[in-house]
This record gives C-alpha cells, structure tokens and sequence, in this order.
C-alpha cells in the first residue's frame, strides 16, 4: 500500500500487451499519439514500431541508413501536433519528421552543433518551428577530476535549422560519473548509484526537470521563470551485496574497482519521471534493486493524488486520458509494451478518457 504522503492506492486493469509480432530488441523511447496509437522506438534495426489503439502491430517507420527518413541512432521519438511524427537521431544529429497515415518525410534536418557538445534529445514546441534540446557537458581530457565527476547539463531553445535561440533556458547538475585516470589515458562511465538528470517534456510546452538524488521537480515555462513541485521524502533503499555485485559485471573492467570504492550504500529514491498530457507528473519512486517499484501522481497543481504500482519489472512510459503504458521484459530479457487503464474515480477528473 502507498503511505498516505503518497496518496491512496489507485487500481488499474491490464488492457494488452505486444505479442511476438513486435520483436523488440530494446526500447529506447514510446510516445502516444491524441488517437492513441503507440510510436516504439527500438535500438536494433532503427526503426519505429506503430501499434494501435488496441495493441495490435501495425507497420514500422525507417530502416538502418544516413538518408531521409533512416537512422543511424534514436534518441527520441515525439507524437507531435498535427498528427506529426518527429524522431530524433542522436547520432547523425538530425531530426525526420513523418506525416501520419502515410509516414512520408516531411522533412529531414541537422541539428548544427552548438560548441558544447552535441543534443542527446531534440523536442520541437508544439506547432511551432522552435525546438528544445537537452546538452550533456562534453568531456574533456583537460578537464578537473570534478568535472569528469559532475558533468553539467543544459536545456536548449534552437530554432527551426538547430539553430540558438536561447542559451540557457535550464541548467542544472548533470550525471554522476566513475571516471579513472591512468597516465594520459582516462575512463569515463556511468555510476548507476549516483545522480542522474532527468529532463521531460510536456504538452504545456513546459520543461520539466528532476534530478534522482532527490523527490522534487522543477517546472520550465519557455520564458524562463519556474517552480518546485510535488517534493516528498521517502526512506533510503539500500543497496544490496547482489545489486553491487551485478552492475559491476555490467561496468567496464577499468571502471569496476571505481565503483566498489565509492562504497554505495542507499540507491537515488526517483528512479524516473513521466509527465501526461494534462502536465501532471508521475514520479518512479526507487525500490529494491534499483528499479521504480510505485509511480506517484501528482497533478498540475502539484498535489499528490495517488499512487499505481504495476506488476515487477515494469517501467511507466507515458500516461495519456486514463491509458497507462509501460515497458517490461520477460525471463530472456525480450521487451513489450503493455496497457492498463485506470479504474478508480479520480480518472474521471483526467478529461477525456479513451473507452
């Protein structure tokens, strides 16, 4: 049961789930479109996967290539207005955008570089031309060991050629990082005990910003003024010999002994954030292991209306009416995306539902 900081429990009901027709590698990103169609984005072959309203395969978009409409890399994948499909390539730092229905290119630009490091992700504005892109400060081997520690992160407006429009519109501290020195050689990666940015998007044309070592979020408008939000304490979840022991066989060699020095004891309490298309913010509370293990809901206002717990190893994607999408694996690791719809009355104060 969620404790009453988290509000009453809320019910769901499962409503599909992806069958072996999909064949998802792994899902780098999901974004539901106002018909309630599924954009998937999968790693291996680069494409986006369209399953209907009811769960159901419909057709993929893109194949593995540098030309319009290929991609060499995903790094998002946005359901935009006007029934609008952009997905960004975070590797040819371009942006394709699709036509819905016939998935025709409407268009496919560079993204330019801005001398700061390249986009990991690209959003446009709603109906506008302008664009919001989340920069990681680049590493660099002059750089200080606090550097190489913290890397800084930095909210973008670009306009419609990747060009600066606003520089910055949010910064705050970036990813944990191990690094090691040996000589003039230096490794970096990721410590999944420590702090990660979280940066989302909402339909409000809003910037929302989180960070894992602590429950509370950040709200951007576009021109700069902001507010804390739905902030909540929740109790350490420590980290257990096995959970030191598995990511260090997922951490490069180099880095194994950085990470057992550093003596992790609790893992970061927010594990994720999702945000729906009424701006209220879903927060992916840390449980054992390290994964999310109960979403909170908090509405536009920022008042904690309860809390959904899914079944293990399921991971909350997107929210839209009272449809809830997650992403969860079976024992050999393959992912599906699965439906559920919000049962309780509080989902009739979410607008237009979908039946």
């Amino acid at each position: 049961m969620a404790s009453s900081d988290e509000g009453p429990s809320l019910r769901i009901a499962p409503l599909w789930q992806t069958d072996a027709e999909a064949s998802f590698s792994y899902i780098i990103d999901l974004d539901v479109d106002r018909h309630g169609a599924v954009y998937v984005a999968d790693a291996a072959p680069f494409s986006v996967t369209v399953i209907s309203p009811h769960g159901r395969v419909l057709r993929t978009i893109g194949r593995p290539g540098a030309g319009p409409g290929e991609f060499r890399g995903i790094g998002s994948v946005q359901a935009g207005e006007g029934d609008t499909l952009f997905v960004f390539d975070n590797v040819l730092q371009r942006i394709n955008a699709f036509r819905s229905g016939d998935d025709s290119v409407v268009y496919s630009r560079t993204v330019t570089n801005q001398g700061s490091g390249s986009p990991e992700r690209v959003y446009r504005i709603g109906a506008t031309s302008q664009l919001l892109a989340t920069y990681m400060a680049p590493v660099r081997a002059q750089a200080s060991d606090a550097q190489f520690a913290d890397r800084r992160m930095v909210v973008r407006v670009l306009g419609t050629e990747g060009t600066l429009v606003r520089d910055s519109l949010l910064t705050g501290i970036g990813r944990s990082n191990l690094f090691r020195r040996m000589g003039s050689m230096i490794s970096v990666g990721t410590n999944v005990f420590g702090r990660q940015p979280i940066v989302r998007f909402s339909a409000g044309k809003r910037v929302v910003y989180a960070r894992t070592d602590t429950v509370a979020v950040t709200v951007v408008a576009l021109d700069g003024s902001a507010a804390r939000r739905c902030a909540m304490t929740t109790s350490p979840v420590p980290v257990r010999p096995d959970d030191l022991a598995r990511e260090r066989e997922r951490t490069s060699a180099r880095l194994r002994d950085v990470l057992s020095d550093s003596m992790p004891v609790a893992w970061p309490p927010l594990a994720d954030v999702v945000v729906d298309e009424h701006d209220g913010v879903w927060l992916g509370l840390t449980g054992a292991g390290g994964q999310p293990d109960r979403w909170v809901w908090c509405d536009v206002d920022g008042v904690v209306r309860g809390t959904v717990r899914f079944p293990a190893d399921m991971r909350l994607a997107a929210v839209r009416a009272n449809h809830l999408y997650t992403i969860g694996s079976d024992e050999n690791q393959v992912p599906s995306v699965y439906a559920f719809r919000l049962l309780d009355s509080l989902a009739a104060e979410r607008g237009h539902g979908r039946k």
